[in-house]
C-alpha cells in the first residue's frame, strides 16, 4: 500500500521530474521510505531518509556518488533531485531525494558463482580507486577504533543476564526457545573469542592506514546483478571515511565463499583498485566483524526490542547465518 507523499515532495521533486509513485518498497534496516516511481525516462527511486540522517551527511554521499558517476562508474545511481549540494527537500521529518532506480536483482545468494563474486569485488575496487584519488589520507582505522570500543564495552557486560532475561519478556516471547538457543550460541562464541579479538584489534590500531570514502554496509543484498554482471549498488546511508578493507570484509563475509573463491575475489578487487590487500588485517577484521555482528543482532532483537519492516523470520535467519559462520571460522590459527 502506498503511504501519502508530502505535498512539498510532490511540488519540488515529483512533478518537475514527471514522476508518479507506484509502489512502496521495503527498505530493510535503514528506516528510510523508499518508493518506486514511474517516469517517461524510466523507473525512479524516491527516498525519504530517516530523521537521524543529517544534511551534512547527505551532502557527503551526494558528492561521493557524483564523483563516481563523473569517473564513469554507472553502477551507482544518478541523482535526479537534488542537482546541487544542500538542495534537499525537508518534509514529514525526512530529507527527500530522487534518483534513477537501478535495475537488476540482488540474487547472489540464489546463484552464488565465483564469476559473480569476482564481478562484485571488482566493482567495489573500482569505486574505491575513484574515491581514493578524490579524498584520502592516513589515520588510525576508524573501523578498528569502533570495533575495539564495542568489544571493550561487551567484555564488561553480563550478556547472559542482559539477553536471556529479555527473551521471555520481549516483543518476540512467542519464539522464546528459538531466540534463547541463538543467544546462548552467540554468548558462547563471544566468551570464547572476545578477549583474543580485542588483542588483535589493538595490534591493528597501532598501525596507521590509508583511509578514504567507503560504503561500510556493502553486502549481497545491496549488490544488484544482471546475469553475471553487477548492474547496481544500492543504499549508501553508511558511507564514511574508513579503511577500504572494512568494505571487502563486509562483502566477502555476506557471500560466504570457499577459500578458492575468496582468494579469487580478493585478486579481482586488487586488480580493479590498484591496491594490494593486507591479508592479516582482512582476517582480523573478518573475525571481529562476524563476532560483533552476531552480538548486534542479539542486542537489537533481545535487549533493545527494535522493530523493522523486515519479517522476523528473515531477521533471525540473518543472525543464524552469522552464528553459523562464527562456528565455522578457524579460531585456532591466528591471522597471519
Amino acid at each position: 500500500m502506498l503511504e501519502p507523499i508530502p505535498n512539498l515532495v510532490w511540488q519540488e521533486i515529483l512533478r518537475p521530474a514527471n514522476a508518479t509513485p507506484e509502489e512502496e518498497c521495503k527498505s530493510g534496516l535503514s528506516q528510510s521510505r523508499v518508493v518506486r516511481c514511474h517516469s517517461p525516462s524510466g523507473p525512479l527511486c524516491l527516498r525519504g531518509w530517516p530523521a537521524t540522517v543529517s544534511r551534512k551527511h547527505l551532502d557527503f554521499i551526494f558528492e561521493a556518488i557524483n564523483v563516481a558517476r563523473q569517473a564513469g562508474i554507472e553502477t551507482v545511481p544518478r541523482y535526479i533531485h537534488p542537482q546541487a549540494i544542500s538542495g534537499w527537500v525537508e518534509a514529514d521529518n525526512r530529507l527527500w531525494e530522487l534518483t534513477e532506480w537501478k535495475l537488476g536483482t540482488a540474487d547472489f545468494s540464489a546463484q552464488p558463482t565465483s564469476s559473480r563474486l569476482a564481478a562484485a569485488t571488482s566493482c567495489l575496487g573500482n569505486l574505491h580507486r575513484i574515491w581514493r584519488h578524490w579524498r584520502s589520507g592516513t589515520a588510525s582505522s576508524p573501523g578498528v577504533v569502533r570495533r575495539l570500543q564495542i568489544v571493550n564495552r561487551l567484555l564488561n557486560t553480563n550478556l547472559t543476564r542482559r539477553w536471556l532475561d529479555s527473551v521471555h519478556t520481549g516483543l518476540f516471547a512467542n519464539r522464546a526457545s528459538e531466540l534463547e538457543f541463538m543467544a546462548r550460541r552467540t554468548i558462547r562464541a563471544f566468551e570464547a573469542h572476545g578477549t583474543a579479538v580485542r588483542q588483535s584489534l589493538a595490534a591493528l590500531l597501532a598501525v596507521p592506514v590509508p583511509v578514504h570514502p567507503v560504503l561500510r554496509d556493502v553486502h549481497v543484498e545491496h549488490v544488484l546483478f544482471a546475469g553475471d554482471q553487477v548492474s547496481g549498488i544500492i543504499d549508501f546511508g553508511a558511507l564514511a571515511i574508513d579503511e577500504p578493507v572494512v568494505d571487502l570484509v563486509r562483502l566477502l563475509a555476506s557471500c560466504r565463499p570457499d577459500r578458492r573463491d575468496w582468494l579469487a575475489a580478493i585478486a579481482a578487487y586488487e586488480q580493479a583498485s590498484g591496491v594490494v590487500v593486507d591479508q592479516r588485517r582482512l582476517a582480523v577484521l573478518d573475525q571481529a566483524s562476524c563476532l560483533l555482528s552476531a552480538v548486534q543482532w542479539a542486542e537489537w532483537l533481545l535487549f533493545q526490542g527494535l522493530q523493522f519492516d523486515t519479517p522476523l523470520g528473515r531477521l533471525i535467519d540473518r543472525w543464524k547465518k552469522l552464528v553459523e559462520r562464527l562456528e565455522e571460522l578457524d579460531w585456532q590459527k591466528p591471522p597471519q
